[in-house]
């Protein structure tokens, strides 16, 4: 079993009928100006539904009309799959199709991280010169990890940046409950708030809840806690505050 979450640089995308996948997320942010999708399946056909969403979106996606507040360098930004899986063949495939160069990251080349990718620290592993429209992707097999937000009742800026830098320091410091969590302040001016948005690449060392209380301390307030794609049915008993779709919840433990 496979599990695909790509993202990608647009809003308001149309779904089209995908067939062989269990679809657990897709869900696009105008602030971000961003569509998270996450899927499941067998190999094969989470291929084949990765390059069908392509085909699909990437005509509605132009990254020279993109002001959204998330950091992005392509039209599918980055395709991370969780499982067993030939993520050289499936870039390799995606290049040649769209013409979309393609930066491997994470298990696929040597742990490569994507903010060391965002950086421009890599040149493309397949194709060279980045699509003008599409940009280039980011595609690698990575280890489960749990992305969420922490909505503040503040516009602000300041406050969620503060907030970002702080879990950086106790995450450096060698902190264990902010073991791998990777954050990032953005403003949400269409809801005139702000938010701390979370990666926590070490999920079995790192439950939700007391990270939530952490940062609600350090930036005195009580925020709206958001999941993003996919959870484990082991990881619940960590991250009571959070509001779940049962699609959310992973059946395998990936």
């Amino acid at each position: 079993m496979v599990l695909a979450v790509p993202n990608w640089s647009g809003i308001e995308l149309p779904w089209p009928g995908l067939g062989g996948v269990s679809v657990h997320y897709a869900q696009g942010d105008p602030d971000h100006e961003r569509t998270v999708t996450a899927y499941s399946g067998s190999e094969a056909a989470v291929t084949e539904a990765t390059l069908a969403l392509a085909a699909a979106w990437l005509p509605l996606i132009d990254l020279r009309k993109q002001h959204g507040v998330h950091p992005r360098i392509g039209a599918l930004d980055v395709c991370p799959f969780v499982g067993e899986v030939d993520v050289p063949a499936v870039a390799e495939r995606f290049w040649r199709e769209f013409g979309v160069p393609v930066i491997l990251y994470e298990q696929s080349a040597g742990g490569r991280t994507l903010p060391d990718v965002r950086r421009g620290l890599y040149s493309p592993d397949f194709g060279s010169t980045p699509h003008p429209q599409w940009g280039v992707t980011v595609m690698g097999r990575r280890s489960f990890l749990i992305a969420l937000n922490l909505n503040l009742p503040t516009d602000d800026l300041t406050i969620a940046r503060h907030v970002a830098r702080a879990i950086r320091v106790q995450r450096e410091a060698g902190n264990p409950m902010f073991a791998g969590v990777r954050a990032l302040g953005f403003r949400l001016e269409s809801h005139g708030k702000t938010q701390v948005s979370m990666n926590l690449t070490q999920p079995d060392e790192t439950p939700i809840d007391p990270i939530l209380d952490w940062i609600e301390q350090e930036a005195g307030m009580t925020g709206e806690p958001e999941l993003i794609g996919v959870i484990r049915t082991r990881d619940l008993a960590g991250a009571s505050r959070l509001v779940i779709n049962p699609n959310q919840i992973a059946d395998t433990e990936f």
